[in-house]
């Protein structure tokens, strides 16, 4: 069984091996997602939370769970302080890796530091995605960069929270695209287990659900025969998923190929090539982690 740091660091590996020509792209999507899965893993720390009231029929009607209660504990000082402590140890990484962060980062440390930041308003908007052109306002930074930092810093701790709320959502009640637990999209699809069973795993809190493999998650749309699979001779594993009814798609990795102790977050980022091949076939990427 190896550790989340383990996968991580092994998956990037494979990728590095497998598409050379991406090794230097790869690097900074290394070192920060090792970062932020040691903190991952340093979360179990945190006061066990109580669980809210889950309504299954909700879910049947397509409300996901965050939009009748508050399932991520953003008014909590112990949350709080752990989101602050992402922030010091994720966003130097940020700015050291990409440079068109490195203003961005610096700039909220430095309103850290100071007790300049509205560290609340920012977590609720990172957890909750809601409007962060006031906290970037008062920053004076540009919302979408600053967004991705707060998501970045505050996904240690949803993580954290969704493998806690993920076994009380009842097999079979959800039949969405969206994330069951806070309505994201998906980043990527996953086929685990020796049917090859399909999950997709949100881009904000990183909880996998199961959901038919001849359906669009986009669209909805469950025609088999208007999906295309496009990947790269003998890497049949990794692939982007079209649909052509809606023109869009969506990563996809098949764990029977690569391995079941893969770290779907690494290929999630490092899988470039297929992005571009996707382009070039009239796909559009559909609503991500930073829609």
């Amino acid at each position: 069984m190896y550790s989340t740091v383990e996968r991580i660091e092994r998956s990037f590996a494979d990728l590095e091996k497998n598409h050379p020509p991406l090794a230097g792209m790869l690097a900074p999507f290394k070192a920060l997602l090792v970062e932020r899965a040691r903190l991952r893993e340093e979360a179990p720390a945190l006061p066990e939370l109580p669980v809210p009231k889950l309504d299954p029929e909700r879910l049947r009607q397509g409300v996901f769970w965050a939009a009748d209660a508050e399932v991520f504990a953003t008014d909590r000082p112990e949350w709080l302080a752990f989101f602050r402590q992402s922030l010091e140890r994720l966003l130097p990484v940020m700015g050291a890796n990409f440079p068109g962060l490195a203003r961005e980062a610096e700039t909220v440390l430095a309103a850290l530091a100071r007790g300049r930041l509205d560290l609340a308003g920012l977590f609720r908007c990172a957890a909750g995605g809601g409007d962060i052109s006031g906290v970037a306002g008062q920053l004076g930074l540009p919302a979408d960069k600053l967004a991705f930092l707060a998501a970045e810093a505050a996904r240690p701790l949803l993580e954290h929270r969704a493998g806690q709320l993920g076994p009380s959502v009842p097999e079979g009640v959800w039949s969405r695209g969206e994330c069951p637990l806070c309505g994201r999209p998906p980043e990527i699809s996953i086929l685990r287990g020796q049917v090859g069973q399909r999950f997709l795993r949100c881009s904000r809190c990183s909880h996998e659900w199961r959901f038919p493999r001849s359906q669009c998650p986009a669209c909805m749309n469950d025609d088999h025969t208007g999906l295309e699979f496009l990947y790269l001779k003998d890497r049949e594993g990794e692939r982007a998923e079209g649909c052509r009814f809606c023109k869009r798609y969506l990563l996809g990795l098949d764990a029977r190929r690569l391995g079941e102790s893969l770290a779907p977050e690494a290929y999630a980022a490092g899988l470039a090539h297929l992005h571009l091949l996707a382009a070039e076939s009239g796909y559009s990427q559909g609503p991500s982690a930073g829609a």
